[in-house]
């Protein structure tokens, strides 16, 4: 992911490695924390879209911008997980007990 992130970004060079990873990591960590673990950071290309942005954002230095600027995409993220979730559980009721 962090070639992706790269890519995004539009760095070319391998120098921010190492920063990169780390606000690829902090910014999995926030999104689980904010939507729990039901998404795919890899095939969630949603999910993948916000967590670029809050690394490029991280690495401008305007981190605390983030979710003044994203509200309404991390709203509506929190109310598809629920959804999401809420469905699921839904499915595992109705599945009869083997």
């Amino acid at each position: 992911m962090l070639f992706e992130l790269k890519n995004y970004i539009g760095i070319e060079n391998d120098d921010r490695d190492i920063t990169l990873l780390l606000h690829l990591n902090s910014s999995e960590r926030y999104f689980r924390r904010i939507c729990g673990d039901d998404f795919d950071f890899d095939t969630d290309e949603d999910v993948k879209e916000l967590l670029f942005e809050r690394c490029r954002y991280a690495d401008a230095n305007a981190l605390e911008l983030f979710e003044t600027n994203f509200r309404s995409d991390l709203i509506a993220l929190r109310m598809r997980m629920a959804v999401e979730k809420r469905a699921r559980s839904k499915d595992t009721e109705k599945a009869p007990a083997t």
